[in-house]
């Protein structure tokens, strides 16, 4: 399970720092955030943490975006069922696509923009506990990733870390709207090329 959740905390940081340098604004915003919380401090104490509701957004907005399992672990059914006019026969083995759930237009204005400001309007309050059909990048019920806490609370401290110790651009000559984003085909939708990226090292007295 802890070798899985490091795969998966590795993806989902890589396509989080993608998304927050395709969208420099975001990016700013974030990181204001985080040095405004941490400044006294120096460093980032994971205390603190739940004080970042941007972040809190943004890594929402990746996982909407990013599923770490876009088809979750297939699910068999016992007795026939009958849902919106499709009779599906008991003993059928069903996959659920969550990455297409996470896009889909009728739930989601537009649904292809990375836009982590629509997890902080109280209608659109989702978490990770598969009870909002729409949103479930960890599964639902009793089939949720066993590690989807831990998973969370590793990234959460990653990125803020990561934007509060350093400053973050693209090499020379890649503009953000030119940024690669295409995805693996598989289980698992990582980058098909990993990112590439220049820090800076920021001083925090």
């Amino acid at each position: 399970m802890f070798f899985g959740a490091t795969e998966t905390t590795a993806t989902i940081l890589e396509w989080a720092m993608a998304e927050l340098l395709r969208n420099p604004e975001t990016m700013k915003e974030a990181q204001a955030e985080v040095r405004q919380v941490f400044e006294n401090k120096g460093y980032v104490e994971e205390s603190e943490l739940p004080k970042l509701k941007y972040i809190d957004a943004v890594i929402k907005e990746i996982l909407r975006l990013h599923p770490p399992l876009p088809l979750l672990v297939p699910r068999e059914n016992f007795e026939t069922w009958e849902i919106n006019g499709y009779k599906i026969p008991s003993n059928s083995r069903i996959i659920v696509n969550a990455w297409a759930l996470g896009r889909d237009p009728k739930y989601w204005n537009e649904a292809e923009k990375f836009q982590p400001q629509r997890f902080l309007d109280p209608a659109t309050d989702y978490n990770f506990k598969g009870t909002n059909c729409q949103y479930i990048p960890f599964g639902s019920g009793r089939r949720i990733c066993p590690g989807s806490s831990f998973g969370y609370a590793v990234i959460d401290l990653a990125i803020a870390k990561l934007l509060y110790h350093f400053d973050w651009k693209l090499p020379d000559g890649v503009k953000p709207e030119d940024l690669d984003m295409e995805e693996t085909s598989g289980n698992a939708a990582s980058r098909k090329n990993h990112l590439c990226v220049v820090p800076t090292v920021v001083y925090h007295p």
